[in-house]
């Protein structure tokens, strides 16, 4: 089975959890971000009313280690950029796919 690793902006949440969806139907093990629901209760209180739980948790560093490894686990990358748009956290996984000499291909054309 192949393993791809879905990296682009939790504004592209629904749009990338789809991809993934049509992947898996494929027989491939997908790695996605994940977009925590605001407000609703978990395991240590409710998460952060904003996209970047991360940040407000302090635990970016920590969940960008985590996806940096999900990434060295893949067979290739796949970068969803709708529009064109990047962010900086995808920049810095693109870099390190590129380090390790991962495949990488765009939804739409990169400038």
């Amino acid at each position: 089975m192949e393993i791809i690793c879905i990296c682009g902006s939790t504004r592209f949440i629904d749009e990338m959890s789809f991809l993934a969806w049509e992947y898996e139907k494929q027989g491939s093990i997908v790695f996605t971000p994940r977009l925590l629901p605001a407000g609703r209760p978990g395991l240590h209180g409710s998460y952060a009313p904003e996209s970047h739980a991360a940040e407000a948790a302090n635990v970016k560093e920590l969940i960008d280690a985590a996806y940096f490894k999900k990434i060295e686990m893949s067979d290739k990358v796949f970068v969803y950029n709708r529009g064109g748009y990047i962010g900086e956290s995808t920049r810095n996984e693109i870099g390190h796919a590129t380090k390790l000499g991962k495949p990488i291909s765009y939804l739409e054309p990169t400038r």
